[in-house]
């Protein structure tokens, strides 16, 4: 297993240039990059309530009776889409003080294993919970694999994105869990998930998030992406209260998988 500071092993593959799976409390998402061929991807909801043993069962009967996940892949990228995340300005990070950044964030358990992603060109470090028997499934299956948080993603995607010094809010909406950075430039202003159950909740934390750093929703740009659409009561609402809402096109989804390849360098 490796991060994207460390050196990748290569995986011998016919026509799969890299699989990225998508890992969440919610749900499992797949995008299958080939060199000679169309992307595929795919969608699949889980039961609410599972824990982590209920998903890799899922995850292991899907990935056996999908024949399109069957071949091997030259990259694999696992990302890990949840809550409990934390970031630390790299010149204050130490690797063994991770549990010590994160518990003010979220509550951990003494057995949960903790591990981080250095997003070198922010100068930051996001400590986060990977699951390591969804991990340990992936190496047995692969080998050598990269794994990632869904918000060190979302920065890179972010910065490939958004080249400017122009503030801009970025909100990413997956089932139940909403992302939002604002950032300007390299300098990321705020960064946080939330639960969302209703268009309502979604437009009062895009709101809060402004309000936070007293900025004014008719001067700052908001970028819309995950299952968000022009023509559902998310973007309405959204709408109704900031100025220029940009929804990102259906060709750029699923928005974080297709933006692994950034989040890698």
């Amino acid at each position: 297993m490796t991060h994207p500071h460390e050196r990748i092993k290569a995986v011998s593959t016919e026509s799969i240039k890299r699989l990225s799976v998508q890992i969440s409390l919610t749900g499992l998402s797949f995008l299958l990059e080939y060199s000679d061929a169309d992307p595929w991807s795919y969608e699949h909801k889980l039961p609410s309530g599972l824990h982590p043993g209920d998903i890799l069962l899922e995850l292991q009967e899907l990935m056996s009776s999908e024949p399109c996940l069957e071949a091997k892949a030259e990259e694999v990228v696992v990302i890990y889409h949840h809550t409990t995340f934390t970031f630390v300005p790299e010149v204050l990070f130490e690797p063994k003080n991770l549990a010590d950044y994160l518990k003010y964030n979220a509550k951990i358990l003494p057995r949960d294993y903790l591990d981080y992603d250095l997003l070198k060109s922010r100068e930051m470090v996001n400590v986060y919970v990977p699951f390591t028997n969804i991990n340990n499934y992936f190496f047995d299956r692969y080998g050598d694999f990269t794994f990632l948080h869904s918000t060190t993603v979302l920065l890179a995607a972010i910065a490939r994105t958004n080249n400017t010094n122009k503030t801009q809010l970025n909100a990413h909406l997956d089932a139940e869990t909403l992302l939002v950075a604002i950032t300007s430039g390299r300098k990321v202003a705020l960064i946080n998930a939330f639960a969302v159950n209703c268009p309502e909740d979604f437009a009062y934390y895009l709101l809060f998030c402004m309000e936070q750093l007293q900025l004014d929703p008719k001067e700052v740009t908001a970028v819309l992406s995950g299952t968000i659409k022009e023509d559902d009561p998310y973007f309405e609402l959204a709408y109704r209260y900031i100025k220029d809402v940009e929804v990102l096109s259906a060709s750029q989804q699923p928005f974080l998988l297709k933006n692994v390849a950034g989040a890698c360098e």
